[in-house]
């Protein structure tokens, strides 16, 4: 049987990548009026993951970039866990902890290990967040399932 080649249509991939290097390229001269919500307004939810990605990438940003990015597409409130750990994500590898009550939303309310872990083991790299990480595991650990539980609470060292 012959070799079937596969062509994908990459206009999707490319529109978010190309969105993550204008606000890349727009940070060392902090030009972030050119951008609208409009920007991301048809993008799916796996095309704002992927803008996010790259952006988590080149982390740390700067707080006035990641200030920018979530006043012109709002995505500290986002509801669709994705999105909303993506931006989490980005925000923490930038230790910038604005979304610090964001991040305790979303472990107290969502116990999946996929986000649990990480955004404890984001938030307890911080240094502001060490703390925090540890208040909000102590006051969740029965939330969560076991297995999660003992593995944020190796983690995080306690």
């Amino acid at each position: 049987m012959p070799p079937v080649n596969n062509h994908y249509d990459e206009r999707p991939q490319k529109a978010c990548l190309a969105l993550a290097d204008r606000w890349l390229k727009a940070a060392s001269d902090c030009a972030y009026d050119q951008f609208l919500p409009t920007d991301i307004e048809g993008f799916s939810t796996m095309q704002r993951v992927i803008f996010l990605s790259q952006l988590a990438d080149s982390a740390p940003l700067q707080p006035s970039m990641l200030a920018a990015i979530d006043s012109t597409y709002k995505l500290t409130g986002y509801r669709n866990c994705e999105v909303r750990f993506g931006w989490l994500v980005l925000a923490l590898k930038s230790n910038y902890m604005e979304v610090s009550n964001a991040v305790v939303d979303m472990l107290s309310t969502q116990g999946r290990m996929k986000y649990t872990r990480p955004l404890y083991r984001l938030l307890h790299a911080c240094p502001d967040g060490r703390s925090l990480a540890e208040q909000t595991f102590l006051r969740m650990r029965d939330f969560y399932h076991p297995i999660c539980a003992r593995m944020v609470e190796k983690d995080l060292g306690l």
